[in-house]
Order: C-alpha cells, then structure tokens, then sequence
C-alpha cells in the first residue's frame, strides 16, 4: 500500500511540474488515465491492508475473549473448590488483562514498521543514485573579482547526435545586462543550465573571470 501511495503520488507531481510538456503533446488524457489507474491500485491495496488488519484485530479479540471465558471459568471453578481464594481469581483476571492489551496493538506497529521500512528503501536508493556530474580532484574554490561570464565554441547535447549548442561563443561583462532571444528549443534555458553547470560540456569552456567552471566546485558556483 505505501509503494502504491508513493507511486501515485509522483505520478500526480510528474504530471504537474512538466504540465507545459503534458499540454504540448495533448497528453490530458493519458495522464489521467495513468493516474487514475495508480489511485485504484492503492485503493485496492488500503483495502486489502485494512481488511488484514480488522480480520487480525478481530481474531485476536475472539482468542482473548476466549481465553479469559475459560480461565475465569477455571478460577471460579477452583474457588469453589477451595483451592483458590478471591484473591487469586482477581489476580488472574488483572494479570490476562495487562498482557493481552499491547496484543492489540501488534497489527498497528506491524504495519507502521511496514511503512518506515519502505520509506527508508526509498531513502537509502535515492543515496545511492550515481552523480552524473562530478567535480574534479584538483577543484578550485571560485574566485569572484568581477563577474564577467565567458561563452568559449560551447557545443552541448542532451541525447548524442541531436547538438541544442553548436559553437556558441559570446562575452557578458561585469554589470552589462544580456538577453537571451529565440524560439523555444533554440537553448536558452540549456545556456543558465550549463552556466549553473547542471551539466557538462561536449566542447568547449565557460569561464567567469577567466576561470574554467569544469575546475571548480559545483558548490561553490552555485
């Protein structure tokens, strides 16, 4: 039920963050079908989750009440014998239920332990993502004297064989304010990218004050 929850739930993110992309391929419908199919999975899996949980809760009950019947059947038995007190009959009922009550809870710590188990999978896979973009041995802390940013034959491509940069070369100086204009797929969103450095180059440099991104910390470019 918590994977079902949590795939849901990223589906219905996916579909939110990139609308633009759903809305350019008209891709409406399919969205919404594939979410509502993920919420009728989860939905099935809540319920067979509580089904197991109330069939668990309710055998237990059914164990508990017998168990105490026929114990305090027992003990009254024995009292009239005479072998018991009244003491003892009190005893025996506040001691079965002071052990049977945290028995109630076992399906409920079951099924939290469950859900923090998968969450922590989650976790421990998202740690364990490789990270494409690595900085060097020798990186460098960067040096901001000016702030001028350097575009040098900059050649980028997201899939091999499909080039968004081609040669792309052009200077911004300190305090000089530069627009970026085109149609939408030209690279202007690639280019803050790049500078940012969210990915490596194919060719060629970016440099701020003469420095080569490539050779620096990511940190410290951010």
């Amino acid at each position: 039920m918590n994977d079902q929850d949590n795939n849901s739930k990223s589906r219905a993110v996916d579909s939110l963050l990139n609308f633009e992309t759903v809305k350019y391929y008209c891709a409406e419908d399919y969205e919404i079908r594939c979410f509502e199919e993920a919420i009728l999975k989860y939905q099935h899996c809540e319920w067979k989750s509580s089904a197991s949980l109330a069939l668990l809760n309710q055998t237990q009950n059914v164990i508990i009440g017998s168990g105490l019947l026929v114990g305090s059947l027992l003990c009254a038995y024995l009292v009239s014998k005479g072998q018991f007190q009244i003491g003892d009959y009190v005893l025996f009922g506040t001691y079965i239920i002071q052990l049977y009550t945290p028995l109630n809870w076992f399906g409920t710590y079951y099924r939290l332990i469950q859900s923090s188990f998968v969450d922590m999978e989650n976790m421990l896979a998202l740690l364990t993502e490789h990270v494409e973009i690595q900085d060097a041995e020798d990186a460098e802390d960067l040096q901001l004297t000016a702030g001028q940013v350097e575009f040098d034959r900059v050649c980028f491509s997201y899939v091999p064989g499909t080039e968004i940069l081609r040669d792309v070369s052009f200077t911004v100086e300190a305090g000089q304010t530069v627009a970026l204009v085109g149609p939408s797929g030209s690279g202007k969103s690639s280019i803050l990218r790049l500078l940012f450095r969210f990915y490596d180059l194919q060719s060629g440099s970016i440099r701020i004050d003469g420095q080569d991104i490539s050779k620096l910390s990511k940190d410290n470019i951010n």
